[in-house]
C-alpha cells in the first residue's frame, strides 16, 4: 500500500500550516500527486516530503511562488546554478537597499532626539560640519507652491539616479531676499546627501558658524523666526556670509498637525 498523507499530517510533518499548503496548491506551486479511489481525497506521496523542503528553502532564500513553480517544473542542475547564482544577485542588491534603509532611519531617529529639548524662537550660534547638498532651483514666482513641486522634482531625481541621501528635505533663501524680508521666495530646494554625486547639482554647504533659530508652526509663518534671528545677528553687529538654509525637522511624517512642525533655519555668518 502506498504511504499517503492527508494535508493536515502534511503540514505537521514539516513544521507548516494547513492555510499554507493549501495555498501552494492553490498556486500550483505544490499540489498533492495522489487522488484516493475508495474516497476521491486528494493526498501527498511520501516523496513529496523532500519537494516541500525544496520549495521551503527557495521561499527562504527569497524566491517568488512564480519562480519556484518555474523551477520545479523544469529542474535541473544548470537551471538551478543560474536560478541561484540570478537570487544571490538580487537579495545583494536588497541589502545594500536595506543597509541604505537603516543608515536613513538611524540618521532620522538622531535628528529627532537632537532636537527634543529645542527651544523655539530663541536664536543660538553653532558650529556646523560642512555636507554636501544636491540642488534643485525652485521656478517663479519662487514661493511656498513653487518650492514643494522643487521638492518633488529633486526626490524623483534622487529616486533615478540613487542618490545615497536620508529623508531630510530643505530649502535656500538667498541674502538678497533676506535682506530685502522676502522671506518665503525661495532659490533652492535641496536634498542632504552622505556621499557627493557627480553634476553641478550638488552643492558643498560650508562648514563654520551659523545663527540659528528653530521655528515652530507652519512654513508660511516663518517670516517671524526670521525677524528674531536677523534681529539677533543685528545686535551682534554681524551680517548673513550666505544664503539660508531651512531644513525640515518636523514635518508632514512626523504630524498631521503644521503647527507642530519644526524647521531649523541657519545662517552662515564670518567667522
Amino acid at each position: 500500500m502506498d504511504v499517503r498523507f492527508t494535508v493536515g499530517e502534511m503540514a505537521q510533518m514539516a513544521g507548516v500550516s494547513k492555510q499554507m499548503l493549501i495555498y501552494y496548491d492553490n498556486m500550483d506551486v505544490f499540489k498533492p500527486r495522489m487522488t484516493g479511489a475508495e474516497n476521491g481525497y486528494r493526498y501527498y506521496t511520501a516523496d513529496q516530503l523532500e519537494q516541500l523542503d525544496t520549495v521551503l528553502m527557495l521561499r527562504e532564500m527569497g524566491f517568488s511562488l512564480k519562480e519556484i513553480r518555474r523551477h520545479m517544473e523544469r529542474r535541473s542542475a544548470p537551471a538551478a546554478l543560474d536560478a541561484l547564482r540570478t537570487q544571490r544577485q538580487l537579495v545583494r542588491k536588497e541589502i545594500r537597499r536595506l543597509q541604505m534603509a537603516d543608515r536613513r532611519l538611524t540618521r532620522k531617529l538622531e535628528e529627532w532626539e537632537r532636537v527634543l529639548p529645542a527651544r523655539p524662537g530663541q536664536p543660538f550660534w553653532e558650529e556646523k560640519a560642512g555636507q554636501y547638498l544636491a540642488l534643485e532651483p525652485v521656478k517663479k514666482p519662487f514661493g511656498l507652491l513653487e518650492v514643494d513641486l522643487a521638492l518633488k522634482r529633486l526626490l524623483r531625481r534622487a529616486n533615478q539616479q540613487g542618490y545615497c541621501s536620508y529623508y531630510q528635505l530643505g530649502d535656500t533663501v538667498c541674502t538678497e531676499n533676506l535682506q530685502q524680508k522676502q522671506f518665503l521666495r525661495f532659490e533652492h530646494a535641496f536634498l542632504p546627501l552622505l556621499e557627493r554625486v557627480p553634476g553641478e547639482d550638488c552643492f558643498w554647504k560650508p562648514a563654520g558658524k551659523y545663527a540659528c533659530i528653530y521655528h515652530r508652526g507652519p512654513y508660511a509663518d516663518t517670516g517671524k523666526s526670521y525677524e528674531i534671528l536677523l534681529d539677533f545677528l543685528a545686535q551682534q553687529g554681524v551680517q548673513p556670509a550666505g544664503p539660508a538654509y531651512e531644513f525640515c525637522v518636523l514635518d508632514s511624517m512626523t504630524t498631521a498637525r503644521p503647527e507642530e512642525y519644526l524647521t531649523e533655519i541657519q545662517i552662515p555668518v564670518e567667522n
